[in-house]
């Protein structure tokens, strides 16, 4: 599977997982919120982690390349090689290694940005999987009375 793949079918689980917890929320009301509280904590997780795979967002999680990451590294690239290959009928291509460095440090970039994506997302899913395990019983019936939170 690769990376876009990836992303896309996390997104796919993220959204069932929002869509179940916002069916289960009941109105706010003055007294007993502490289970919508809960809800609203994991749905706002959720969100922004689903804003930083999309590639927006004021409260995007910081460190993951967007779903748009493989599309806009080729674009790039694209054009660090075109200014190495030259364009048009009678170009020559350059000889000048600054754009050959250029385009390894380029790579060598988005290898590390790449890498910290699916390091934070491996932060970021089991700490979602860890409030809904925790939280189950708020998540599914907020309205009852638990004995903890």
């Amino acid at each position: 599977m690769n990376y876009r793949s990836f992303l896309i079918e996390l997104l796919d689980d993220l959204r069932s997982v929002r869509s179940d917890i916002v069916i289960r929320m009941p109105e706010i009301k003055p007294e007993d919120n502490l289970g919508v509280e809960v809800q609203v904590a994991v749905i706002t997780t959720i969100s922004n982690l689903e804003k930083a795979i999309q590639g927006g967002g004021k409260d995007e999680v910081t460190g993951i390349a967007a779903v748009s990451f493989p599309t806009s590294y080729f674009k790039e690239r694209a054009a660090i090689e075109e200014k190495a290959l030259g364009t048009g009928k009678d170009a020559e291509p350059s000889k000048s290694e600054s754009l050959k460095i250029q385009a390894a440090l380029f790579d060598a970039d988005m290898v590390s940005k790449l890498s910290t994506s699916y390091k934070e997302l491996g932060v970021q899913i089991p700490y979602i999987i860890a409030c809904i395990a925790q939280n189950m019983k708020k998540l599914l019936n907020p309205r009852q009375a638990t004995g903890h939170y």
